[in-house]
C-alpha cells in the first residue's frame, strides 16, 4: 500500500512525465497532421476540454492544500519532537536496565521488582514513539503538495500552449 507521500510523488512524476510528452516532437507531428487532415476545429475542442479538466483538478488541489497544510506543519513539528524524544526514551530505558542489572547483582531483588514496571513503561513509550514516528513519515510534506500544484500549473500552461496554436 502507498503512503500519502509516495502518492503524491507519484503524481508530480505523472505529470511532469506528460507534460515531457506533450512538449515532443511526436505530439507536434500528430497535431500538424491532425490539423492537415481537417480534424483541427475536433483537436481544439479536446484541447479545451483537458486543459479545463486540468484547471478544476488544479483548483481542487490548491483547495486541499489550503485545508490540509497547516495540520500537515503541525504534523512536522510533532515528529521533529518525536526524533528528539526518540533518543531520550532509548538513554531513559538503558539506564533502567542497567541500575535493575546492577541492583540484582548487588543482591537488591527487591528493587529490581519495583524498577521492572519502570523499564516496561519506558519500553512502552519508546515504542509509541517509534509508531508515531513512522505514521507521521506516512503523510506528504507541505512542500511536495505545492510542487505538485506547481507542475499542474506546468502542464496546463503546456496545454493552453497547444490550444492556441491550435486556434
Amino acid at each position: 500500500m502507498s503512503t500519502g507521500a509516495e502518492i503524491i510523488t507519484s503524481l508530480d512524476e505523472l505529470i511532469d512525465e506528460i507534460r515531457g510528452l506533450l512538449e515532443s516532437t511526436t505530439v507536434e507531428a500528430v497535431v500538424e497532421l491532425v490539423e492537415l487532415l481537417g480534424g483541427g476545429d475536433a483537436l481544439a475542442g479536446a484541447v479545451d476540454e483537458f486543459s479545463d479538466v486540468l484547471t478544476s483538478l488544479e483548483l481542487q488541489l490548491g483547495a486541499l492544500i489550503d485545508t490540509v497544510e497547516k495540520p500537515l506543519r503541525h504534523a512536522q513539528s510533532l515528529a521533529g519532537l518525536l526524533g528528539l524524544l526518540g533518543p531520550v526514551v532509548v538513554g531513559l530505558e538503558r539506564l533502567v536496565n542497567t541500575s535493575s542489572e546492577q541492583l540484582a547483582d548487588a543482591g537488591l531483588d527487591g528493587v529490581v521488582q519495583i524498577t521492572a514496571p519502570i523499564s516496561d513503561a519506558v519500553g512502552f513509550a519508546g515504542d509509541l514513539v517509534e509508531l508515531g514516528q513512522g505514521v507521521l513519515d506516512l503523510l506528504p510534506s507541505p512542500e511536495k503538495l505545492h510542487e505538485l500544484e506547481l507542475s499542474f500549473g506546468q502542464l496546463i500552461d503546456t496545454v493552453e500552449g497547444y490550444a492556441d496554436a491550435i486556434e
